[in-house]
């Protein structure tokens, strides 16, 4: 790798929040001299619409807006086979509201967007690839260059049900191998729910998929916050004793069946 790789800024998810935040991606995107690609979901109000347009004012190589009524069919498909552990059915399961964002196909819908923004961006051969959201304010970024998965420190977890939680999936960076098999996670989603793996939180599906693999980790002093509560660093609690140099120091997970989210067919 050259002493000043090349960047590529891929954007993923809903387009939330780049009136607040505009300005951040600018000044990266001049200090890094990084290509922006983005993948979205395509803007249904007027709203949507404006924050499309701001998006634009970064120059995308390639930005591309989906429907999202074209994913409904797979998502609707895919969780026919889960059954999600309420507090009407298991002590300590989730809660309605809880279940309800589960169901609704966003951690679906998210992984799928992360794997496309990767995938509009292959022909950049760029050296270091960053997943970005637009509603992140970020502080103490800096997008070193080395052969690790880097991570934000931060671990998000559900103390009710055994070994769950995983690293902060809002934020990563990295070179083309790493990168690649991060922004796969949606293509293994189905294994990961055969295999018993919580599907909440959403971190919990990062740390199974990357146990998958001998993948070695930098986490960095990165500061998250969200526009809607600003004041307040999204990843500034929590075990950092749980954050290992390689993926493979989380394989040995003791899942707790009565929390599987797997609802076997008519022959399992």
């Amino acid at each position: 790798m050259s002493s000043t790789p090349s960047v590529a800024f891929c954007f993923s998810g809903q387009l939330r929040d780049l009136d607040q935040t505009i300005a951040q991606w600018r000044d990266l995107q001049e200090k890094y001299e990084a290509q922006v690609f983005g993948s979205f979901w395509a803007p249904s109000t007027r709203s949507e619409e404006a924050q499309a347009e701001l998006f634009q004012s970064l120059s995308p190589v390639i930005v591309e807006f989906e429907p999202f009524s074209k994913f409904k069919p797979f998502i609707d498909s895919f969780y026919a086979e889960m059954s999600v552990p309420t507090t009407e059915r298991v002590n300590f399961g989730l809660a309605p509201g809880a279940s309800d964002w589960i169901c609704s196909g966003s951690i679906l819908s998210m992984w799928y967007r992360v794997w496309r923004a990767h995938m509009i961006a292959q022909n950049s051969n760029s050296d270091l690839w960053v997943r970005f959201r637009t509603d992140t304010r970020l502080e103490n970024l800096n997008l070193a260059s080395n052969s690790s998965l880097n991570l934000p420190w931060g671990w998000r977890m559900n103390l009710s049900w055994s070994d769950c939680g995983g690293p902060i999936d809002m934020l990563a960076w990295g070179g083309s191998e790493v990168m690649t098999f991060y922004s796969s996670t949606f293509l293994y989603l189905g294994r990961l729910l055969s295999q018993g793996h919580y599907f909440f939180p959403a971190e919990h599906v990062l740390k199974a998929h990357l146990a998958a693999r001998d993948v070695p980790l930098k986490f960095w002093p990165v500061e998250i916050f969200l526009p809607r509560d600003p004041e307040n660093s999204f990843n500034q609690a929590g075990d950092q004793s749980v954050l290992c140099d390689n993926s493979l120091g989380w394989s040995a997970c003791q899942l707790d069946s009565n929390f599987s989210f797997f609802k076997p067919g008519l022959n399992g």
